[in-house]
């Protein structure tokens, strides 16, 4: 045998499987605690402000893209006019 397949260290199952399925654990995770606080006692409540918060955070989002598209468009203009002379 090769000495560097004595010397080589095997790594501990469960830790194999935490770095392989670390993002699929912590979606499961995410997932069964929404489920829970969405499914509550106040469950239409905690529902109807999900969907505010969901609505507001869309609605400034595609605020701040059209802003950003307007200043790049004026930008563009600014220098096609400026390389016209």
């Amino acid at each position: 045998m090769r000495m560097h397949r004595l010397l080589r260290r095997r790594r501990h199952p469960a830790a194999e499987f935490a770095t392989d399925h670390g993002a699929l654990l912590l979606a499961g995770a995410a997932a069964g605690a929404a489920l829970v606080y969405l499914t509550s006692s106040r469950g239409k409540r905690h529902r109807h402000m999900a969907v505010d918060k969901t609505m507001s955070a869309a609605r400034s989002t595609a605020g701040a893209i059209g802003s950003r598209a307007r200043h790049l468009r004026n930008r563009t203009r600014g220098a096609m006019a400026e390389a016209q002379g």
